[in-house]
């Protein structure tokens, strides 16, 4: 008995679906076979504001019911063209499987030859692929965007929900001075603040200028290092879904990047305000009268960086 599934039909337009979708119909009732009217389900994929088809797809007159997501071959595959449900099912499979590794690494009793031999058969093979749909996303942004000197090595995926944040941090001299933070899911605003150490320059000159015990030369280089320092303000990012942020230099470097620890966040003065007010389609969770957004879904976001120096055979066994 001859077994079909996960068979998909794909066209530009719905009369195109329809069509395929008879003829297909008609010649499995030729041979014998017969095709589900409950089980067969169609999505229309919205990749584009052009596409505005609202009319349903039909088998043999009656209509089959829409769906809007569809997993094929192990991906999940959305009608917005989304693809955070595809990135929270390996997150949760990734973990699922971690889980199980951890049991043979910190169990005491196995021997150390095995462990060894696990880590370089399974552990170690799964740290270093990279899927292809992740690689398609670094590749494009290295290529359109030209900041990175070399193809990116390292993509940091973390899933935050509504009420988390992120504690105010830098990311430290191990990677290349660039970063780009792809965001999907729940939108958010980002914090960037000034580093410490500046505001601690800052007012040592300012008292230092007060005692006026300098040359005319040194005030000078003083008073150009002080307007340097005092050019560095807090300010915010609105991070929508779908969004891409990169940031480098002085932003790498000399400040503190985090996010607050609550459900509101106000977007009130952030940089990018007027291009996130003139979108024609608003976020849900977005209020433009109140400046606000009221977080009701998980946040994923893909830290994209370039590791300067990479060590192999870091662990031995």
């Amino acid at each position: 008995m001859l077994f079909a599934d996960d068979i998909v039909l794909v066209d530009e337009h719905r009369e195109g679906v329809n069509c395929k979708l008879e003829l297909w119909r008609q010649t499995l009732e030729m041979k014998g076979f017969k095709l589900s009217r409950t089980k067969n389900e169609y999505m229309h994929c919205r990749f584009s504001n052009s596409s505005n088809q609202s009319d349903g797809i039909s088998l043999d007159g009656v209509g089959i019911g829409a769906s809007r997501k569809f997993r094929y071959l192990g991906s999940i595959v959305q009608h917005e063209g989304d693809i955070e449900e595809d990135i929270q099912h390996r997150i949760k499979a990734w973990w699922v499987k971690w889980k199980n590794a951890t049991r043979v690494i910190c169990d005491g009793k196995m021997p150390i030859k095995l462990k060894g031999k696990f880590y370089r058969t399974v552990i170690r093979p799964a740290m270093l692929y990279v899927p292809p749909w992740l690689m398609k996303v670094t590749q494009k942004i290295n290529e359109e965007t030209g900041l990175f000197p070399s193809p990116i090595n390292h993509v940091l995926i973390n899933e935050y929900l509504p009420n988390q944040g992120i504690m105010p941090h830098q990311d430290g001299p191990a990677y290349f001075p660039v970063v780009a933070i792809l965001s999907l899911g729940s939108p958010v605003v980002m914090d960037f603040t000034p580093h410490s150490r500046l505001r601690a320059c800052t007012s040592t000159l300012t008292e230092d200028a007060k005692e006026e015990r300098f040359s005319y030369g040194n005030i000078e280089n003083e008073k150009d290092k002080s307007s340097d320092n005092n050019n560095h303000h807090p300010f915010s990012v609105l991070l929508m879904p779908r969004s891409l942020l990169i940031f480098e230099d002085s932003a790498y470097s000399d400040y503190l990047h985090g996010i607050k620890d609550s459900v509101m966040h106000c977007f009130d003065g952030v940089v990018n305000e007027v291009e996130v007010l003139n979108q024609k389609e608003p976020d849900p969770e977005l209020s433009r009268d109140l400046k606000s957004i009221q977080r009701t879904t998980n946040r994923i976001s893909l830290t994209c960086r370039l590791v300067l120096k990479v060590h192999k055979n870091l662990f031995k066994f």
